[in-house]
């Protein structure tokens, strides 16, 4: 790896290379939701469920970044708010190369 831990820092080595291995946000949004359904004993037929009530609790938040038009936009994205969280991922990972 091009990466190493020094004293708390993060230092990135001359010549490292960055691969990155994207997986599709499809995925991602499943992969969470299954890993939450083995903490939480939820049951596969509670996907939407758990979609709108993960909405829920990044309503409040989402006022405070998004303008009124982008959630309007949202809206009728079910689970958006774990999308966002997959390209806030990746877009830090890209500023970290």
């Amino acid at each position: 790896s091009g990466l190493t831990l020094k004293i708390g820092k993060l230092m990135q080595r001359k010549n490292a290379r960055t691969i990155y291995v994207m997986r599709d946000p499809f995925d991602s949004v499943v992969a969470r939701y299954l890993h939450e359904m083995k903490l939480h004993g939820s049951r596969p037929d509670m996907f939407e469920k758990w979609c709108l009530e993960n909405e829920r609790m990044h309503a409040e938040a989402e006022k405070y970044f998004f303008n009124e038009k982008v959630r309007g936009l949202l809206e009728g994205i079910p689970c958006h708010a774990e999308f966002i969280k997959w390209v806030q991922w990746y877009n830090h990972a890209f500023k970290m190369a």
